[in-house]
């Protein structure tokens, strides 16, 4: 016997979350960040089973501003990356 999975698309993660908690889907694919962000505001617990791609965020900048803009920026992002900042602003968001 072979198991298929139907893929059903939505226009929101928060269509996702209502189809969830409806029992219209058993799994929904989403961010890391937003699928437990979303399904927060909607009081339901997700819990990541698989990922499917890793990738990059970037900050992209106007090739006119000020190299010590751009230094200043970078050295900030990464400052908060050591202190641990940003994993408790990602923390907030996903209500670890």
């Amino acid at each position: 016997m072979e198991n298929k999975i139907g893929v059903v698309p939505a226009k929101s993660d928060a269509v996702n979350v209502v189809k969830l908690k409806l029992g219209k889907i058993e799994l929904w694919a989403s961010s890391s960040l937003t699928g437990p962000y979303t399904a927060s505001n909607f009081n339901i617990p997700v819990k990541p089973i698989h990922t499917f791609s890793e990738s990059s965020l970037w900050l992209a900048m106007h090739k006119d501003t000020d190299p010590a803009v751009v230094s200043q920026l970078n050295n900030e992002l990464k400052r908060m990356h050591q202190s641990g900042e940003i994993q408790q602003m990602i923390n907030s968001y996903n209500h670890l």
